[in-house]
């Protein structure tokens, strides 16, 4: 189907009132998909959406305003209130966004524990990088016990389950945290994350074999 007719076809739902076609027309609009990018028109889509309490349209808006997607300008306000909206509605990728958010004091207070807790709700889901970003905590976090072990049990977790980041993550804390260094279990996990084309287990691999 041409992409004339796709944005027709999106467009007639949109102006029916329908959540979704809102919601996909303004993501269409926002990313070139269906024609040249067109931002403005995007947003206003994706609000529309939102004013019907679209949690989807919460959450994409809510990373839009952080992240500047689609040449939007970053908005520290309204990230943190569409987020906070999609948190509500418990949608997940709001969640790891709220703990990013509170880890990093973006527009609130730093409050890692609170993190962690969202973080253990997603990485008990099977959401592999919120399991690496809660094992950080337990070895780099300011206001979290430094718990290397249980840090080491999440990471070899996540690794397991087959995320590429997480097993370049895992091979990492093997060397870097592990006493005594573990090099051989480490370039196992690197050789791993390599085969999936993850480019600094490729590097850190070729460091260990030179």
């Amino acid at each position: 189907m041409a992409p004339d007719s796709q944005l027709a076809q999106l467009r007639d739902a949109a102006e029916a009132g329908d959540v979704m076609g809102q919601y996909y027309l303004g993501l269409a609009l926002l990313k070139g998909e269906v024609g040249p990018p067109d931002p403005e028109a995007g947003i206003a889509w994706l609000q529309k959406s939102a004013a019907q309490a679209n949690v989807e349209a919460w959450n994409l808006l809510g990373h839009v305003y952080l992240s500047g997607m689609g040449g939007v300008a970053e908005n520290e306000e309204l990230a943190i209130a569409f987020t906070g909206e999609a948190l509500k509605a418990d949608h997940p990728f709001a969640k790891l966004r709220w703990a990013k958010m509170l880890v990093a004091g973006y527009g609130m207070d730093k409050d890692e524990p609170e993190a962690a807790r969202l973080l253990g709700e997603l990485s008990d889901a099977g959401m592999a990088e919120a399991t690496v970003l809660l094992a950080r905590l337990y070895i780099q976090g300011d206001q979290m016990p430094f718990e290397p072990a249980r840090s080491e049990a999440l990471l070899l977790q996540a690794a397991g389950s087959g995320d590429a980041e997480a097993q370049a993550v895992y091979g990492t804390f093997l060397l870097a945290v592990r006493n005594p260094p573990d090099e051989e279990t480490a370039r196992h996990w690197f050789a791993q994350a390599a085969a999936q084309g993850h480019a600094e287990a490729i590097v850190k691999l070729a460091a260990l074999d030179g």
